[in-house]
């Protein structure tokens, strides 16, 4: 399914950091259903030859019960044309393989995509799969592969995994229910995270490795699994998927735990590898009256000094988060977001070592949400602020982390925006540009 947008919106913001000034565009404004996707919440990737990929959570012309109308959701392509104008090409609607109730080819995509050398696309569905499932009816989700055609004719799926086939008294030992985007490592072997399941129903980090033509799944941890189920310390629900530094190890973040006692804040982790398995240690951890910042929900990113960079979804003095750095010697600094510029992180940050700047999201309420730039953790600067009027053309409400092109320019989602004659009124999403 294709087709063809002109870029709808060009919005430009006088930004006193940058050179010049910041511009907008709009590259797709999503219909939702039955021909287009909705609510993109993941975040992008980009081929070799400028296309975009990504996941919208609702929308696609699945037809099964489950559905309920909104769809389950798609993997899409947008390929840029020669005069500015952007095509869209639906590749796979999810649930379009139902059984017994179940979307067994995968539901309701949370996170972005990642592509392998040959052109293939690997992701994760929150819900779906072919096993029976307690936390939800439909499935406890999958990690899927798309294969490109060879020539001409539809992109296939297969299901790489499907979560909770290894139950046990109904807990899913496995992991269930992810919502963060994989990675690979450099032998080929991929990485990631379930918010839910494990042996202490907190969540896991997995590993899905190739053996005989069959990809096998590992779990190399359970969270707190150094705990006793209503403290912590190790940390529990991991929200996104992790990050590799140059030795190999993993880190990451989960959105509660830590600590020595109850309602921890969250965590960022490492697991280290070793002869008998990995081994955890808690970074650094939040625990009330969350000074700093709590819920970390986003990835971790380094620069070229080895310090990690993420964000904290709330917490702090105004309770609407922070972005935070963690240096090698376990230092943390923060910028607390005191809403002017501002709040409710969900997403990782991008560390660009040419700008020597940070770029992020802000969620925001009320449907609105920004794109930011930070010098430094003392000095932040507002490049985009979404839907300053309804309605909310340029988007509404990023949710996601944001990717770069050679040129230094910015791609990302928003969860609403666009045509809110669409989906409900909130309209159905959109792609945006921003060119700093």
């Amino acid at each position: 399914m294709k087709n063809t947008f002109l870029c709808a919106a060009l919005v430009v913001l006088l930004c006193g950091l940058a050179v010049g000034q910041v511009h907008e565009t709009v590259l797709w404004t999503f219909g939702g259903p039955p021909n287009d996707g909705a609510e993109p919440l993941a975040n992008l990737v980009s081929d070799a030859s400028g296309n975009l990929y990504g996941t919208t959570y609702q929308g696609g012309n699945a037809t099964a019960a489950v559905c309920s109308g909104t769809g389950c959701g798609t993997v899409f392509e947008l390929s840029p044309g020669p005069h500015g104008e952007w095509t869209e090409t639906i590749l796979y609607d999810f649930c379009t393989a139902y059984s017994n109730g179940q979307c067994t080819d995968g539901a309701f995509p949370l996170a972005g995509l990642v592509l392998d050398q040959s052109g293939s696309l690997y992701g994760t569905t929150t819900a779906g799969g072919s096993e029976p499932c307690a936390l939800q009816s439909t499935g406890c989700g999958i990690v899927f592969e798309l294969s490109p055609p060879n020539s001409g004719g539809t992109w296939t799926e297969s299901v790489m995994h499907d979560f909770c086939s290894d139950d046990v008294n109904l807990v899913c030992l496995d992991g269930a229910e992810p919502v963060g985007q994989l990675t690979f490592d450099a032998g080929g072997n991929l990485y990631g995270t379930a918010s839910a399941g494990g042996s202490e129903n907190v969540g896991v980090v997995f590993e899905l490795s190739l053996n005989a033509g069959l990809w096998m799944q590992t779990v190399l941890y359970n969270f707190c699994s150094a705990g006793d189920g209503i403290i912590c310390p190790d940390g529990e629900y991991p929200e996104a998927g992790i990050t590799f530094d140059q030795s190999g190890n993993i880190y990451g973040t989960t959105e509660q735990g830590g600590g020595t006692k109850p309602n921890g804040g969250g965590t960022v982790y490492k697991l280290t590898p070793g002869s008998g398995g990995w081994t955890e240690s808690v970074l650094l951890y939040s625990r009330p009256p969350y000074p700093g910042g709590r819920s970390p929900v986003g990835t971790v990113s380094f620069d070229e000094l080895g310090n990690i960079y993420s964000t904290a979804n709330s917490g702090g003095p105004a309770g609407w988060g922070s972005v935070f750095r963690l240096s090698p010697n376990g230092r943390a600094s923060y910028f607390l977001l005191d809403g002017d510029d501002g709040f409710y992180p969900v997403a990782g940050v991008l560390v660009d070592s040419k700008r020597h700047a940070i770029y992020g999201t802000t969620q925001g309420s009320d449907q609105r949400g920004t794109v930011f730039q930070m010098k430094s953790l003392t000095q932040e600067e507002v490049l985009i602020g979404f839907c300053p009027q309804h309605p909310c053309t340029n988007g509404a409400q990023p949710s996601a982390s944001l990717i770069e092109d050679k040129d230094g320019n910015l791609y990302g989602t928003t969860k609403y925006g666009g045509n809110e004659s669409l989906c409900q009124g909130s309209g159905c999403g959109v792609v945006f540009e921003v060119t700093p």
